[in-house]
Parts: C-alpha cells; sequence; structure tokens
C-alpha cells in the first residue's frame, strides 16, 4: 500500500492525465480518487463522483453533458450536467466499464479535447477538469471486452493505480479501525471514538474481509451497536451471526481454564494452542502471560490447580 501510495503522489503531481483505479469492490478506490483530487485541485475544488453503472442508457447522455432547452421531452430549460458541474475540479467515472457504449464514446472525445456537446445544441462546451475512472475488473479482461472502447482504455492506459484487495493490508487494519471508529462513535452514541481490546483487534485482523474496507466498516458498526456505549470494544460485542462470519468460534473466546487445558494438551505450545482454540498467536501469548503473571502474584493458584 506504501509503494503505491508513492506512485498516486507520482501521478497526481502530473495534472489532466486520466488516472484508472483497479481493484475489489470495497477495496477503496472512491477513497483514493478523493486523495488524488485534493493532491491535485485541492479540498475546495468540486469532485464530482459519478455511478456510471446508475445512468439509464436514455438519459445517460443528458445527465453527463447536460441538454439544451427543447432538447427532448421535459427539457423546458437548459442543464449543465454532471460533468460541467466538476469544472475547475475532478470527475471520478465510478465502474466505468459498466457505462453505455454511446456515452464511452462520446467520453473519448472530452477526456481528448476538453470539450463536450450538451444533447441538442450545436455549440461545444470546454470543460476544464480531471478524470480518474475506476474498476473492478482486471486490465487483463478490460482489453479483451468487446462493448468497452479500447481507444478510451488507451486514454487511461498511461497511469493505472492498482488498489490491493484488504487481505493484502493487513497491517492497515488497525489504522482503519481507528479512521473508522471516529466516524461512527456519534451515530453509535460514543462521545469520543472507543477504543478496541487487543483480542477483538486480532480477529479483525484475521478475517478474510470479501469485502474490502466497506465490510470492515460495515461489521464496527454492527459492533459498536452490539456494545451499547461499552468501551473498549472486545469479543463479547460480536453478535454470533458476525462472529461466524469472521470465523471467531465464540464470542467471548476461550475461558482461562479452556486455555490452560489447550496450553497442556499442546506441550506449551503457544502456536499450536493458538491453531486448537482458533484465536490469533498473538492473543494465544497475551493469554499466556497473563496466566503466567496471575501464578506469579499467586503461588497457591498453580499449586491448586496441580492438586
Amino acid at each position: 500500500m506504501q509503494l503505491m501510495l508513492v506512485t498516486a503522489d507520482r501521478l497526481a503531481r502530473v495534472a489532466n492525465w486520466p488516472i484508472l483505479l483497479i481493484g475489489e469492490s470495497g477495496a477503496g478506490k472512491s477513497i483514493l480518487a478523493h486523495w488524488l483530487h485534493r493532491r491535485r485541485r485541492g479540498e475546495a475544488a468540486p469532485f464530482e463522483h459519478v455511478l456510471m453503472h446508475t445512468l439509464s442508457s436514455g438519459l445517460a447522455a443528458a445527465e453527463l453533458f447536460g441538454h439544451a432547452a427543447g432538447a427532448f421531452t421535459d427539457a423546458r430549460t437548459a442543464r449543465r450536467g454532471r460533468l460541467l458541474a466538476a469544472e475547475g475540479g475532478t470527475v471520478f467515472l465510478d465502474e466505468i466499464d459498466k457505462a453505455p457504449m454511446s456515452v464511452l464514446t462520446q467520453l473519448l472525445h472530452v477526456i481528448d479535447r476538453g470539450q463536450l456537446w450538451p444533447v441538442g445544441s450545436d455549440r461545444h462546451v470546454e470543460l476544464r477538469a480531471d478524470f480518474v475512472a475506476a474498476t473492478n475488473r482486471s486490465l487483463a479482461l478490460l482489453r479483451t471486452q468487446p462493448d468497452f472502447p479500447q481507444d478510451l482504455l488507451a486514454r487511461f492506459g498511461h497511469f493505472i493505480l492498482e488498489v490491493p484487495p484488504l487481505r493484502e493490508r493487513r497491517a492497515d487494519i488497525a489504522e482503519l479501525v481507528n479512521a473508522f471508529l471516529e466516524r461512527l462513535a456519534p451515530r453509535c452514541g460514543y462521545d469520543r471514538p472507543p477504543t478496541i481490546e487487543p483480542d477483538l483487534l486480532d480477529i479483525l485482523r484475521e478475517a478474510p474481509w470479501p469485502g474490502n474496507l466497506r465490510e470492515l466498516e460495515s461489521a464496527l458498526a454492527i459492533i459498536c451497536a452490539e456494545a451499547r456505549g461499552e468501551a473498549p470494544l472486545a469479543p463479547r460485542h460480536l453478535p454470533p451471526e458476525l462472529a461466524n462470519a469472521l470465523g471467531v468460534a465464540s464470542r467471548a473466546g476461550p475461558s482461562d481454564s479452556e486455555f490452560r487445558a489447550a496450553l497442556e494438551r499442546m506441550d506449551r505450545s503457544i502456536p499450536a494452542t493458538a491453531q486448537l482454540l482458533g484465536i490469533h498467536r498473538s492473543t494465544a501469548w497475551r493469554r499466556a502471560n497473563r496466566l503466567k503473571a496471575t501464578q506469579e502474584d499467586d503461588p497457591s493458584a498453580e499449586h491448586n490447580r496441580s492438586a
């Protein structure tokens, strides 16, 4: 992720060149698009996020490029369109591969020349804006896709950023959790972002996250709702359905007696104990160290357990 951001920073310094973001759904392409926009144009500049798959084939051109008065039924007044709304800023074409072919062909001209023709108008309009597009399809697939203009792909092909899925950047999860909790806190009844127990953070680090960042944020919203204002957030705040989805066998985790029994069964091997109980290794190490500290504070505990 660090290497990708270094590349993104370099591309952001090249003004006006369109950038294509490739990555799985929910991997953070829209977040990266906003980041590129801030680097290039600044926070105050307009940012127009267009979900291309929501455009109907009949009205897509009018919504994007605008229309003249009387261009079609109900077009009583002229409209600027989504692209012109981003004048001086950035147009983010999300899921660009799902747009109607007629629109993609017109976009090629807009990107090439910075000019667009509103529907029903005989005059072009100048547009000064950066273009960032996104797709969850691979570059190889786009190159063989018959309904995607290869000339348009060539315009974006100079600058491509591949956003890695969350499962390939688990080191980012702690920072992402903090960012999401800061955003979720007011909606979940917290005056400040709640802290999170290391055991729960380990669970989040090890989860498969097929839905990437979007799924992580949804999981945290569920956990916060279940906690009902309690802090720190802990494994006990995982509802059964979410616990199962994250691969957690028990909401509360093994008890101390269960952990001791598993530790003895595995000849006090922490990795083997963690695997047996289905918990993270760092969780197992913490449990072992905590039990050891408890025994040192109370020497009779080990004697009684042995007896």
